[in-house]
C-alpha cells in the first residue's frame, strides 16, 4: 500500500485528561483505532475503556501461546468485550520451536470465533532455533490449517524488520498487522492493513501501557475482515 502515516499521533499526557476532553480524536471512520492486549494488561475495566477519551472500536487479545499455553484472562476479555460491543479478535502466539499442527489445535481449542469477531491473527516475532526456514515452514503451516479451518485468510501480525529480514516474499498472500513504532517509518513495502504504531499507549481502564493501532481504511472497510 501506499506509505501511510497516521495523523493523529499524539502525546501520552493527552490520555491522561480523559475527563477534560469533550472530543475523541481516535477512531474516527477513516482510520478506526484500536488496541491489542494480554493478561499482562491485568484484570481490564472495559467499561471505562468503553467509556475512555480513546474511541476504541476493536480489540485484538491473546488467546493461546505455542502448544498449550493459554491466556489466562481471555475468557474473561472475551466475554466483557463482546458484551459492550467492541470488535474483537483473537490471536496466537507463534512458538517457532513447537510444533505448528499442535499450535493450532490449541488456538481454536481455545478460541470459538463468531460473526463479527476479526478473522484469527497469528503473531509470529521470535526466530527458531532451526533457522529461518524453519519458522517459515511453520508460519505458513498454521496459516494454511487457519485459513482452510475458517473459509477466511488469517492475519499475519509482526514487526517490521522481522518481516523485512526474515518473512518477506516466503509468507505470502495474508493480510499483514505490522509494528512499527517510529512516528513516519516507510511501511510502503509492507502491504499492510493494521499498523501497531505504539506499545505505551494509555487507555482508562487499562493499567498499564497498551498497544496502540490504527487500521489503513475505513470502518467499513474493517468489516471485510470479520466474520459474515
Amino acid at each position: 500500500m501506499a506509505f501511510f502515516v497516521a495523523p493523529f499521533f499524539y502525546s501520552e499526557n493527552s490520555a491522561s485528561q480523559d475527563h477534560k476532553q469533550t472530543k475523541k480524536p481516535k477512531g474516527n471512520d477513516r482510520y478506526p483505532f484500536g488496541i491489542d492486549i494480554s493478561e499482562y494488561q491485568g484484570i481490564i475495566d472495559w467499561v471505562e475503556v468503553n467509556d475512555s477519551y480513546h474511541d476504541v472500536r476493536y480489540v485484538l487479545m491473546r488467546s493461546s501461546m505455542g502448544v498449550d499455553g493459554k491466556d489466562k484472562f481471555f475468557e474473561r476479555n472475551w466475554s466483557y468485550t463482546k458484551q459492550l460491543g467492541f470488535i474483537r479478535g483473537a490471536y496466537h502466539f507463534y512458538r517457532p520451536n513447537e510444533d505448528a499442527e499442535a499450535q493450532f489445535r490449541n488456538f481454536v481449542e481455545t478460541v470459538a470465533l463468531e460473526k463479527g469477531d476479526l478473522f484469527p491473527v497469528l503473531d509470529v516475532e521470535t526466530p527458531s532455533r532451526k533457522g529461518d526456514k524453519h519458522l517459515v515452514e511453520g508460519v505458513n503451516k498454521w496459516l494454511q490449517l487457519a485459513e482452510k479451518h475458517f473459509g477466511v485468510k488469517p492475519i499475519l501480525y509482526t514487526y517490521k524488520n522481522f518481516y523485512n529480514e526474515r518473512l518477506t516474499g516466503k509468507v505470502v498472500g495474508y493480510p499483514i498487522w505490522v509494528a512499527a513504532y517510529t512516528e513516519g517509518t516507510d511501511l510502503s513495502m509492507i502491504d499492510h492493513v493494521f499498523h501497531q504504531y505504539s506499545d505505551s499507549e494509555r487507555v482508562s481502564g487499562i493499567r498499564t501501557k497498551v498497544d496502540a493501532n490504527v487500521f489503513k481504511d475505513s470502518v467499513n472497510t474493517l468489516e471485510n475482515y470479520c466474520f459474515k
